[in-house]
């Protein structure tokens, strides 16, 4: 297994699978898996992306915030 670390555009990219930093929700085919909550993650299929999958995953927020003054 070989992983690799690329920075650009992930819509122009050829490979096995991408990562997209996706907010809370994220697109209609993801609602179909309740979204995806802090930490967690959701393999997709590549759609019309030359990658043949995408990785959707929420990481933490650091800001000064309270919870409910953030958009998404």
């Amino acid at each position: 297994m070989r992983i690799e670390l690329h920075f650009g555009d992930t819509t122009e990219y050829v490979a096995d699978c991408v990562l997209n930093a996706a907010k809370l929700t994220i697109l209609e085919f993801c609602k179909t898996f309740d979204g995806c909550s802090v930490g967690e993650v959701k393999l997709l299929p590549g759609f019309n992306l030359p990658s043949k999958n995408i990785i959707h995953t929420v990481g933490p927020r650091y800001l000064f915030k309270p919870e409910s003054e953030i958009e998404d």
